[in-house]
């Protein structure tokens, strides 16, 4: 399948730890339960709270911060929040961990929209 390939680039392209750590942070924002089954929830709850917690590094919560303005509006990303990524990565890694969140949440709402579609029977 194609998404798989996307994804598989996707991985492959971002640093793996910060790609992991926002998407969890896209399934806590998109409410995906199916995305966040298993993982600690004393880590969720530090997650949920990433801009206060000590236990992110000044990379994480740029990166944090980037994840959650792309999810709610990728047409609002201000320069401020690319030049906050640009401290701590190559231009090349932002392109890249940008294109990978592009999959990594794309793969999320199908998930979510395929896993409510069939529960609901709308589609045989």
């Amino acid at each position: 399948m194609e998404l798989e390939r996307l994804n598989a680039a996707a991985w492959a392209s971002a640093d793996p730890a910060l790609l992991e750590l926002c998407r969890l942070r896209i399934a806590q924002m998109l409410d995906n339960k199916a995305a966040l089954a298993g993982i600690d929830e004393t880590k969720l709850a530090e997650l949920a709270c990433w801009e206060a917690s000590p236990a992110f590094t000044d990379a994480e919560r740029a990166f944090l911060a980037f994840t959650e303005q792309f999810v709610i509006s990728v047409s609002s990303i201000t320069q401020e929040q690319v030049d906050a990524l640009l401290e701590h990565a190559s231009p090349e890694d932002v392109r890249s961990f940008t294109a990978a969140l592009y999959a990594v949440e794309l793969s999320q709402r199908l998930d979510m929209v395929a896993a409510a579609t069939f529960e609901k029977g709308a589609v045989p």
